[in-house]
């Protein structure tokens, strides 16, 4: 099974819209077998964070990165973390 995630705000000031920040997410992030075994989901996107962080520079970077590490769960990576998470690292 796929779940597919879309969270969308929009902020509407003197009649003008925005709908910015968004998310957009997939789990499991890549399929892991039948006829779509190996497909990767949200890849592109994924990209850009990745060509946006590394075109930042050192200082940048300090304000953009909040965790050096990632805390896991037993549903794999925890993106989103902050006051009231009850997800705990799992022991190996």
């Amino acid at each position: 099974m796929t779940e597919h995630h879309l969270a969308a705000n929009f902020t509407v000031v003197n009649g003008k819209a925005t709908f910015i920040p968004m998310f957009y997410g997939a789990d499991p992030g890549v399929i892991g077998n039948g006829a779509y075994a190996g497909h990767d989901f949200l890849s592109h996107e994924g990209n850009r964070g990745l060509e946006l962080i590394n075109a930042m520079n050192n200082e940048q970077k300090k304000t953009a990165i909040a965790a050096e590490e990632v805390m896991f769960n037993k549903f794999g990576a925890l993106a989103f973390r902050g006051l009231g998470t009850k997800d705990k690292p799992i022991k190996a």
